[in-house]
């Protein structure tokens, strides 16, 4: 079943910046997650106060939840990072092969926060929100993107681009992106966020071995982004109801993931926002395809 969301959003400003930082939050819950295990691997918490540095970020957000203040508090966080690293860097030499493998974990997960924090400063400066984006980078960033999900994993499940390189139980994802003006693009900044959370929300809810369609397109009229995939799906019921705050469909309930849970409310709030619209098709066990339209950037 395919419908076309229209379900009315009413959030407060907490829950706005929320979305706004979903990416972000994302990537520090898996940190602190990442830490955590890091220190039960070591037997020793090196990264104690990074930790700590986690948690006053959060506690910034649930206090003061303005973009600004929370970037603030990253910055510190980065800085700590960075002196914990320097600080046990002879311990760092000295772990088991499976212990650093976690430790580079660590700074792959620590380098796409970084990403994060300078693509909110951009959008923070763009005054309409609008980006141009060159496509041949931004498919290298979704790759590397893919390529830390891949390796923060800890080699549960590998992800190729190449289907003449997938194995049975790797991950499929292919990438299509199109302009009307060679290799760039202007589109609101935030809707690369959404791409890469509904990339990460279709890895998360299909299996091993599946595939993942992502084609970004810039017609006459529209901005077009579709993200498929032939996962768990949503039950046809509940197509509406999973862009509601905090929601999440009946067949996922139990399924755990490191994630805020709000990636279809952020690709709905952004397509409203831009005077856009999203489609939903799916059916349990059968795959589920988004469809975000928004109309192109004024002259």
């Amino acid at each position: 079943m395919r419908v076309e969301v229209t379900r009315a959003l009413q959030l407060d400003q907490r829950q706005q910046t929320q979305l706004d930082l979903h990416s972000f939050l994302n990537v520090l819950n898996v940190l602190s997650g990442d830490l955590l295990l890091f220190h039960d691997a070591a037997g020793r918490e090196p990264f104690a106060a990074t930790l700590e540095a986690c948690y006053q970020v959060s506690d910034t957000f649930q206090s003061d939840p303005s973009l600004g203040r929370v970037l603030q508090q990253f910055e510190k966080l980065r800085q700590q990072f960075s002196l914990d690293c320097q600080a046990n860097q002879v311990l760092a030499n000295s772990l088991e092969v499976a212990v650093k493998e976690q430790w580079d974990n660590l700074q792959s997960v620590v380098a796409v926060l970084d990403i994060r924090y300078a693509e909110m400063k951009a959008r923070l400066q763009a005054s309409d929100g609008w980006i141009t984006f060159h496509l041949p980078g931004l498919r290298r960033e979704i790759e590397a993107f893919l390529g830390v999900v891949e390796k923060n994993s800890l080699g549960r499940y590998h992800i190729v681009t190449n289907v003449a390189c997938k194995k049975p139980r790797d991950y499929l994802v292919h990438l299509q992106f199109a302009s009307l003006h060679e290799e760039e693009m202007d589109m609101p900044g935030v809707l690369k966020d959404v791409l890469r959370d509904l990339l990460a929300n279709a890895r998360k809810y299909t299996e091993p071995g599946g595939t993942i369609e992502v084609g970004l397109a810039e017609t006459q009229a529209c901005i077009r982004l579709v993200v498929k995939d032939n996962g768990r799906g949503i039950p046809e019921d509940q197509l509406q109801q999973v862009v509601e705050f905090g929601f999440r469909g009946r067949n996922v309930a139990a399924h755990e993931t490191k994630g805020a849970g709000f990636g279809l409310t952020k690709a709905y709030w952004v397509a409203r926002h831009y005077q856009g619209k999203m489609w939903i098709e799916s059916a349990e066990q059968a795959g589920t395809t988004i469809t975000i339209e928004i109309p192109r950037r004024p002259a």
